[in-house]
């Protein structure tokens, strides 16, 4: 029993003093070590050791109608049809988003009632997130064909004084007075929209 005692006591002095320091946590600091790792929903953290994912940015809320300022700006015609961007200003004190494609559609007279149908969306530009700073602007094309391009009597054609455009995602509605041919029947398709982009889209 002593010399068990003796030996035990000697492999303890031996741990003691092998020289290895303690583990710690990394030191406080800017760089990649005190990373936040963010995992989206339903996908799973790659567990690579010694790496981190950088964190996501916080998105600025979506812009409401108080926010931001509507109005068809200066577009240009091309092949039986004309381009005008629908600009979208923040006249907010506040940073917001916009994101995807607005309801667009053609009004009559004091903007009492919707000709024909609604613009079709046109996914020709892919849906990203736009942050918008106060007294920034984004855009997002209108396509108008030229409703002569249709039989009259599939078409119908009238003058539309008022261009109605709705918000992705918001429940409320911007009227801009425009005057253009429209098909008052329900058949021809003569608008369509495109999603929002950042930067004026007037030329």
């Amino acid at each position: 029993m002593t010399m068990a005692a003796l030996i035990g006591a000697a492999l303890l002095t031996t741990s003691c003093s092998s020289g290895k320091p303690a583990r710690q946590s990394p030191p406080l600091s800017t760089g990649s070590t005190q990373s936040t790792t963010t995992t989206p929903p339903g996908r799973s953290p790659s567990g690579t050791t010694g790496q981190t994912t950088p964190t996501t940015p916080v998105e600025a809320p979506s812009c409401t109608p108080s926010d931001v300022a509507i109005w068809l700006g200066q577009g240009e015609g091309a092949a039986g049809s004309e381009y005008d961007p629908i600009e979208f200003q923040n006249d907010s004190t506040r940073t917001c988003q916009l994101r995807g494609l607005p309801d667009v559609a053609a009004y009559g007279a004091a903007a009492e009632h919707q000709i024909g149908r609604a613009a079709v969306r046109d996914y020709t530009e892919p849906v990203r997130t736009v942050i918008l700073k106060p007294g920034a602007t984004a855009h997002s094309v209108l396509k108008i064909v030229n409703v002569a391009n249709y039989p009259p009597e599939t078409c119908r054609p009238v003058t539309a004084t008022w261009i109605k455009v709705d918000l992705p995602n918001q429940t409320w509605v911007a009227y801009t007075p425009h005057q253009l041919r429209a098909c008052s029947l329900t058949g021809p398709q003569f608008l369509s929209v495109r999603a929002i982009e950042a930067g004026t889209g007037s030329r």
